[in-house]
């Protein structure tokens, strides 16, 4: 009984996302991006520091600025501050159509 419960447990907490490489202080990590960044897509993980800014991990590993061209902004419960979400996740929420329509126009960016 005692091995299913840790088992569950251990299950359970791999559904929290990966381990946070930055330890929850995505502003000191920040590098600012040469020219345009790259489109996000589904499969991005977006972070929110205490500060209330969202950073992105770029595919060379460097953190990034979350931003929305036109100046569109993001929603504050994007993400829960000093956690991570999937962007594919979040388009599953009410709410979420902003950010799907965002990622196909491809002006959701990590620069």
């Amino acid at each position: 009984m005692l091995i299913a419960a840790a088992l569950a447990a251990g299950l359970l907490a791999g559904c929290a996302g990966p381990r946070d490489p930055w330890g929850g202080d995505y502003a000191l990590h920040y590098r600012p991006a040469s020219g345009e960044g790259q489109a996000l897509d589904l499969n991005d993980r977006v972070y929110l520091d205490q500060d209330g800014d969202y950073y992105c991990q770029r595919a060379d590993g460097t953190l990034g600025l979350v931003t929305m061209a036109g100046g569109g902004g993001l929603p504050p419960n994007l993400v829960t501050p000093g956690r991570s979400r999937k962007l594919g996740s979040v388009v599953a929420q009410p709410g979420g159509g902003a950010i799907r329509d965002a990622i196909e126009r491809r002006v959701l960016r990590c620069v």
